[in-house]
């Protein structure tokens, strides 16, 4: 079965990731208990070769598959396996990193997938501050597009200013595009203003 494949998680592990971590925030999404079990089965698609054997555990192979999961349109189990990634306290090799942003924002495509973006950039804010940049902010920035919410795309692109994170071409490129197609004129030209004093845009 799937959950003898990777270690339990202990109570104590499950209540500090309540309280750290990025939760589910999905209004369908069942439990936690069910989105832990839906977490473990895709970890076990993830290592699974079709005859059988198991591919090499590693952070690479779980990002691939969150990207797969994003494409087959199965963006709720390509968050249910981030979740798993983070509540591994007793395996931090499996922590997710920047790359398993990019992998799960560039997974969202629906407007109700964009309150997983908020969340999961708010918790890296607050909790992996390091794995913010503008690789990451630029992936959510236009996730947030492809969900049509365009306030909480622009405020991606102003908590990267306030952090001090110099924002780069391609962080200005994705927000002016999502005001651009949300026909947001005054905003794109405030943010257009702001780039010709921004080093490195």
């Amino acid at each position: 079965p799937a959950a003898a494949i990777v270690p339990a998680a202990t109570a104590a592990d499950r209540e500090n990731y309540r309280a750290h971590a990025p939760s589910a925030p999905l209004e369908d999404q069942a439990t936690d208990a069910q989105a832990q079990a839906s977490g473990y089965r895709s970890v076990d698609e993830a290592v699974t070769m079709p005859d059988g054997r198991r591919v090499k555990f590693s952070v690479p192979t779980l990002n691939f598959a969150i990207k797969e999961l994003g494409e087959r349109g199965n963006f709720e189990r390509a968050h249910a396996l981030y979740l798993w990634m983070g509540m591994q306290k007793a395996s931090p090799k499996y922590a997710p990193n920047k790359y398993t942003l990019v992998s799960l924002f560039g997974a969202a495509s629906e407007r109700t997938h964009a309150r997983v973006i908020i969340k999961v950039w708010r918790a890296a804010l607050l909790f992996t501050p390091d794995m913010v940049g503008s690789e990451v902010g630029s992936a959510a920035i236009t996730a947030l597009g492809r969900c049509e919410n365009w306030p909480a795309a622009l405020q991606i692109w102003k908590d990267m200013g306030d952090m001090g994170e110099p924002r780069n071409l391609y962080a200005y490129t994705a927000v002016l595009t999502v005001l651009r197609e949300s026909a947001r004129w005054e905003e794109a030209g405030d943010v257009f203003r702001a780039m010709r004093y921004e080093e490195g845009a």
